[in-house]
């Protein structure tokens, strides 16, 4: 086997058909892995000064095995010091090395050679900083045996509901639905007779009633509530992606006059609804709405079958834990290794101070 470094984007683009050939081998692959995503990534980002393009691909018999979809990125820290952080090309929840898995070759030994490329270029970066790294991921399975493995820890919780737990709706009630959430739907529709709709409305409704929002809590004092609409290059990413029909927006409205009260947008892929960002109107506040916008979204997903997991993204936040037990553990490698004399100082520093903490 032999590695070879994609650094432009015309590299990029030429690996659109091999690349989209692995994630149809790896039906388990996250959205955030697939082609489409980390190329409408790179597109909002490639003309940064920050970003530097370096795609590992593994070729044995001069046919691409493996792809790891890295990037490096400049960071400035302490006194102007520069620090190159080798990450996966685009953010997600969840991240993953695609794989040939039909050459009957060893996956291992397709991660050691990215990681022979990783590590023969040491001279490009200072830390390495893969995250969102499924418990379930083949990688995981990979660093927990190798030397990299006391450097390879837990990041966070991303809960999910597996729906194909229940036969129907009804039984999902039964069993795993909040209490109250029903009851809460009942008033909802008795207050404003509501639907649920799906990719009816548009992105900049979306943005509208999140700053609705953001606006709202921070009247209330939540100065620093962050939105993912705030940063320019995150929006034109996300509308990249809503121009090749990648995104799924559910949302309750009024039947009246189309009022959004709330909405909840996300990703679709192989039956997994990836849920980014919901956001709801402030004039509901106190009505429940987080609880019915779920209650209706699986509901119609029963009806629908247009998903059959709900991945409920990133956080231990304790509502989502009321709709389900079950979550992904997704983990991180961190290795620091600064080439600057002054950061290794610093490491140092730092590593002293960790000890002398400890006492």
């Amino acid at each position: 086997m032999e590695y070879r470094i994609v650094t432009t984007t015309k590299e990029f683009l030429s690996l659109k058909e091999t690349w989209i050939a692995l994630e149809t081998m790896m039906p388990k692959i996250p959205f955030f892995s697939t082609f489409d995503f980390c190329f409408a990534y790179w597109k909002t980002v490639e003309l940064s000064k920050i970003h530097k393009l370096w795609i590992v691909t593994v070729l044995h018999n001069q046919k691409v095995v493996g792809i790891a979809p890295l990037v490096i990125e400049t960071q400035i820290i302490y006194i102007r010091q520069k620090l190159d952080i080798l990450r996966f090309l685009a953010p997600g929840d969840y991240q993953e090395i695609l794989i040939n898995n039909q050459e009957n070759l060893k996956t291992d030994n397709i991660f050691k050679t990215i990681f022979e490329a990783i590590e023969e270029n040491s001279n490009k970066w200072d830390r390495i900083h893969l995250t969102h790294i499924s418990q379930h991921s083949p990688l995981t399975h990979f660093l927990f045996k190798s030397k990299y493995n006391k450097d390879f820890v837990p990041l966070i919780e991303n809960p999910f509901i597996d729906l194909t737990k229940c036969s129907s709706f009804a039984e999902f009630e039964k069993k795993h639905t909040p209490d109250k959430a029903k009851q809460y739907a009942k008033r909802l529709k008795n207050k404003i007779n509501y639907r649920f709709s799906h990719n009816e409305i548009s992105l900049e409704n979306c943005v509208e009633i999140h700053k609705k929002e953001q606006d709202y809590y921070r009247k209330r004092g939540l100065k620093h509530r962050y939105s993912i609409f705030d940063n320019p290059q995150t929006v034109r990413f996300i509308n990249l992606l809503h121009e090749l029909g990648k995104i799924h927006i559910f949302a309750l409205q009024a039947i009246e006059n189309g009022q959004i009260i709330i909405y909840n947008w996300g990703y679709i892929r192989n039956g997994v609804f990836y849920s980014v960002n919901t956001g709801y109107d402030p004039q509901f506040e106190g009505l429940a709405v987080g609880r019915v916008m779920y209650y209706e979204l699986i509901q119609n997903a029963y009806k629908t079958n247009i998903f059959t997991i709900l991945d409920a993204g990133t956080g231990r936040y304790s509502w989502k834990f009321e709709w389900t037990s079950d979550f992904n553990l997704v983990y991180q490698l961190v290795i620091n290794r600064p080439r600057s004399t002054i950061l290794r100082m610093v490491a140092r520093m730092k590593s002293v101070a960790k000890i002398l903490c400890r006492v």
